[in-house]
């Protein structure tokens, strides 16, 4: 037989042969398999602010980080009108972003490392002390729509998996 991948006339040999072929293919088979994890979405929204001005309440299930904070207004906003967004630990940590109302889509960068249990919560500050509309519902600020969002990464950890687990493309790919 052509191209036989057992070589060998004794049962010796050819246990050797096997032996050999078994240690190349070892060296090619890949060690570590990276695998892209991908972000979980998280939106909320609120067309009635409670006295306190809190708008959205969230606590995390797992470690991760989120990287930016969205919002979008809809509604009339005094100059100066402002919300806020905090990260409270356990421990009682706190982190905390500002940024000024606008209608329409505004974001915020942060680098917020959460861990399970962690809670973020967002408010327009100094609610209560907002000019309200007038009689005839001219002026002042008024909050129809708050819609938010952010992407939670997972945090990523070494896993251990048993080579059989995963499936492998004939292009190793």
């Amino acid at each position: 037989m052509k191209n036989r991948v057992i070589k060998g006339d004794t049962v010796e040999e050819q246990i050797r042969s096997i032996d050999q072929f078994l240690v190349s293919l070892r060296r090619k088979v890949r060690k570590k398999i990276i695998l892209g994890q991908v972000p979980i979405p998280v939106s909320g929204f609120c067309d009635c602010i409670k006295d306190n001005g809190i708008f959205l309440r969230y606590i995390s299930p797992f470690d991760g980080m989120i990287t930016m904070l969205s919002y979008d207004f809809v509604g009339r906003f005094e100059k100066g009108t402002t919300v806020s967004a905090h990260l409270l630990t356990p421990k009682g940590e706190t982190r905390g972003q500002k940024v000024a109302v606008e209608a329409g889509p505004v974001s915020m960068p942060v680098e917020w490392e959460i861990k399970a249990g962690d809670k973020i919560i967002m408010y327009v500050d100094h609610f209560m002390d907002l000019p309200a509309p007038d009689i005839n519902g001219q002026g002042g600020t008024i909050f129809e729509e708050i819609w938010t969002w952010f992407s939670l990464f997972p945090a990523l950890r070494e896993h251990n998996f048993v080579q059989e687990d995963i499936p492998i493309e004939e292009d190793g790919v």
